[in-house]
């Protein structure tokens, strides 16, 4: 089950993905789901129980080899028509102290952002568009606004602009 209550688009993708790969992989041991369950604001997996382990534990455990990798984004490329992206390094252990991001200094922007959306829950219509030079913390200001949207049921859609795209009419937009 999906532990955020309202959950992301991408992260009810990437949870029905993970899904679609755990039903096909045949390692004995391994939890296989039986289904995939609409549950709330999102899904719930329903998993037989003899006492295996997760799949997560298992790779923690069991490092994939090269052949065992390729075979399951072979497999996830076959069964969804891609291959979900990952981070390089992601069972590596931090081994230092990490601070939590603080947005400093965009209280004015943030309001204005949460301004619009009160405007909008009361039936008016705004697109609001936010830009700038990169690294100047567009990303993070809309990072912020998000849990408070969301909270209240809004419709949150937010995407990037790649700029050596920006030739190619909709080329952010992900259909």
């Amino acid at each position: 089950m999906l532990k955020r209550e309202y959950p992301t688009f991408s992260e009810l993708l990437q949870f029905r993905n993970q899904y679609t790969i755990a039903k096909n992989l045949d390692i004995s041991g391994i939890v296989h789901p039986f289904s995939l369950e609409t549950y709330h604001n999102g899904y719930a997996l329903v998993m037989e129980d003899f006492g295996g382990i997760s799949l997560k534990d298992y790779c923690l455990s069991h490092p994939l080899t090269l052949t065992e990798f390729l075979a399951i984004a072979l497999n996830q490329l076959k069964e969804t028509g891609t291959i979900e992206p990952f981070e390089i390094g992601q069972r590596d252990l931090c081994d230092r102290f990490l601070i939590p991001e603080k947005l400093y200094g965009r209280k004015n922007e943030v309001e204005q952002l949460l301004a619009a959306f009160e405007r909008v829950s009361q039936g008016n219509s705004e697109l609001m568009l936010v830009a700038g030079f990169s690294g100047i913390g567009k990303t993070a200001v809309i990072n912020e606004i998000h849990k408070p949207i969301v909270r209240q049921q809004g419709c949150f859609i937010k995407d990037k602009f790649d700029q050596f795209n920006r030739n190619i009419p909709f080329s952010a937009l992900s259909f």
